[in-house]
C-alpha cells in the first residue's frame, strides 16, 4: 500500500460541531503530499507528509497564514463583503457554475462564497476557488450535489 499512496495529496481540515452545516466553515490544517506508510495495522496507520509549504524556502517555525483566521464574510468577519444575486445558465455542471451575465475580471470572486437560492441545490453554500472571465465561469471548492439548472438563482 506504500507505493499506492506515495505521491497522493492528503489535507487535513478542521470542523467545528456547531457550525456542520456550511461546508466553507471547514479549516485547512494541513496540506500536502504523502511520501511514506510506513507502519498500517487494523487499528492505526503512520504517514508520512511532506508539506507543499516546502517550495516557499521559507524558514522553519515560521507561522504561514492569511492575517484573520476566519472565513471572509461569514458570520465572525468583521468585513462586509460585495454581494450579487444572479442566474446560472446553461452549461453548468456540479464544480462549475456558468453565468454569461458576469463581466468581472478573472478571479474577481476567487475565495468568495455562493449561495443557491433556488432550485435543489437551495441552500447549498460553496467557496468559489476561481472565475474565469473568457468562459463567465466560477469553479466551486467541491462539488454540489445537484447540476445546477438554467434559471436557478444564487
Amino acid at each position: 500500500i506504500n507505493m499506492e499512496l506515495r505521491g497522493k495529496r492528503i489535507v487535513i481540515r478542521k470542523v467545528f460541531l456547531d457550525l456542520l452545516n456550511d461546508e466553507t466553515h471547514a479549516k485547512v490544517m494541513f496540506d500536502g503530499i504523502i511520501n511514506a506508510v510506513p507502519e498500517l495495522t487494523e487499528k492505526s496507520v503512520k504517514i508520512e507528509c511532506k508539506s507543499k509549504i516546502k517550495p516557499l524556502n521559507v524558514e522553519t517555525g515560521r507561522m504561514q497564514q492569511l492575517f484573520c483566521g476566519w472565513i471572509y464574510g461569514d458570520s465572525f468577519c468583521s468585513s462586509v463583503p460585495a454581494t450579487d444575486s444572479a442566474t446560472v445558465d446553461a452549461g453548468s455542471t456540479t464544480t462549475a457554475i456558468v453565468d454569461t451575465a458576469r463581466s468581472e475580471a478573472d478571479d474577481f470572486w476567487k475565495d468568495g462564497v455562493i449561495t443557491f437560492t433556488s432550485g435543489n441545490n437551495n441552500g447549498q453554500v460553496r467557496k468559489v476557488v476561481s472565475f474565469e472571465n473568457a468562459t463567465n465561469t466560477m469553479t466551486l471548492d467541491f462539488a454540489i450535489p445537484y447540476t445546477p439548472q438554467a434559471g436557478d438563482t444564487y
